[in-house]
């Protein structure tokens, strides 16, 4: 079948619009470490004080994707939001419930016997304006670094 347009137009248009699977893959991953990180922090410095992990994981995650993905497309960007915002909603969620095991309740006992409804409330409540303003900025600088500027 004969193009429109010349091969060498083609390949170059195919190239520069990116792997999507692989920048999802490298979302994932970056996801999961940062949720790890954010864990981490949470049970050193204390659950509700690390929301200053955003950060990190947005800047972790943006770079894996940008790296990864290699995109110029914006959706590279939405994905970058995507996994940064779920890696510290996990992440907060896991220390909410890991600082809530005791001596006689241990871990697993702790999330068969948490309610979704309260964890989410938790989270809500336990999140002021300016960690509100940390997880936006966050989520700003996984956008901006998931994907490359057209050249």
């Amino acid at each position: 079948m004969e193009h429109a347009f010349p091969e060498h137009i083609l390949m170059e248009r195919d190239r520069s619009h990116g792997n999507f699977v692989l920048a999802v893959l490298a979302g994932l991953a970056s996801g999961a470490c940062g949720t790890v990180i954010w864990l981490v922090v949470s049970l050193i410095v204390g659950w509700e004080d690390a929301g200053f992990s955003a950060l990190g994981v947005g800047l972790l995650v943006g770079m894996c994707i940008r790296s990864g993905g290699r995109g110029t497309h914006f959706i590279f960007g939405v994905l970058g939001v995507i996994f940064t915002l779920g890696a510290c909603l996990l992440g907060s969620a896991a220390a909410a419930i890991v600082s809530a095991t005791t001596s006689s309740l241990d871990l697993y006992g702790a999330f068969m016997h948490i309610k979704m409804g309260f964890l989410v409330t938790a989270l809500i409540n336990e999140t002021t304006p300016l960690m509100a303003g940390v997880y936006a900025f966050a989520a700003f600088e996984a956008y901006m670094l998931s994907y490359r500027k057209a050249s």
